[in-house]
């Protein structure tokens, strides 16, 4: 039953219902609890802790995350004890420590290399990667995110290939150089969106996250090149899918998107970029899909 509850929550969580998903993850819990299976009760408190962080609750992410690094510690879960320093680290990047982060996701990572934990690499690469970059530091962030798309490349990974590449594409969108940028966000484009642009009425976008993101990167790009009225749909789009799903933008990202909205604004005027704008929340994820992928 509790198997049953988590899978249940996971679909829920993948489909953008949060509410749902946060309903049948304590259900699951619950059982696991009961069941004394501590394993198994890490495993859906990691589930809660990411959408906690997902749904902007740093707070209870912090507390969940640490009392599933404790489980894990007790049940000698080396991985996970992996992957909760991973989530750990996240919650500490969203509350702009970076440094708290940088040694999480460095433990994480050395951990995951002494285990040979290759699935778990790309997620501690990544984190580190984007680290880097805040920092200024180009190199050593495509380093990491080369290594990162490899291994996710490797074990056909969609999910952290699509990751590293939108982690790419804003590393070439810091360096100027807008056409690996848009390259990279259309390879980085989450499983279902690659065929967006072609004319099926009942395709289907993810509702998520990553297609948010991937959204308000061709939209900056639309703006470098001086698409205000494109920019402003996308950005739209994905405010409204934010929004819809109850995933707040990240802290560390909202000067990019501020900057964004700032020159769509006054490239198009006040009334103009408004409009734009709330056409693009009006969207269908699908459409908004084909117009980030046309050229």
């Amino acid at each position: 039953m509790a198997a049953a509850l988590t899978n249940l929550g996971w679909v829920a969580h993948a489909g953008g219902d949060l509410a749902a998903a946060g309903v049948l993850y304590q259900e699951a819990l619950d059982v696991r609890r009961s069941l004394g299976d501590g394993h198994g009760t890490a495993v859906v408190m990691a589930n809660l802790g990411d959408l906690a962080l997902q749904q902007g609750d740093l707070d209870r992410a912090d507390a969940v995350h640490r009392e599933g690094l404790d489980l894990r510690r007790r049940v000698g879960d080396r991985s996970g004890v992996a992957d909760s320093l991973t989530a750990l680290g996240r919650v500490a990047l969203a509350r702009g420590d970076r440094a708290t982060s940088r040694r999480l996701h460095t433990e994480a990572l050395a951990t995951r290399r002494r285990l040979g934990d290759r699935p778990g690499m790309p997620a501690s690469l990544s984190a580190l990667a984007e680290l880097a970059r805040l920092d200024g530091d180009a190199s050593t962030a495509a380093t990491l995110l080369e290594e990162s798309l490899t291994v996710a490349t490797d074990l056909d990974d969609r999910h952290c290939v699509t990751l590293s590449l939108l982690h790419l594409a804003r590393l070439a969108r810091d360096q100027g150089d807008a056409p690996r940028a848009d390259a990279l966000y259309r390879r980085a484009a989450p499983a279902g969106l690659s065929a967006a642009d072609r004319s099926k009425d009942d395709h289907e976008v993810p509702p998520t996250a990553s297609t948010a993101t991937w959204l308000e990167g061709l939209g900056a790009i639309a703006v470098a090149d001086g698409r205000h009225e494109r920019a402003a749909c996308l950005l739209g789009a994905a405010d409204a899918l934010r929004q819809a799903i109850g995933t707040p933008l990240p802290a560390h990202e909202a000067a990019d998107r501020n900057d964004s909205v700032a020159g769509c604004s006054a490239g198009l005027g006040p009334r103009r970029f408004h409009s734009a704008y709330g056409e693009g929340r009006a969207m269908s994820l699908v459409d908004a899909a084909r117009l980030g992928l046309s050229r």
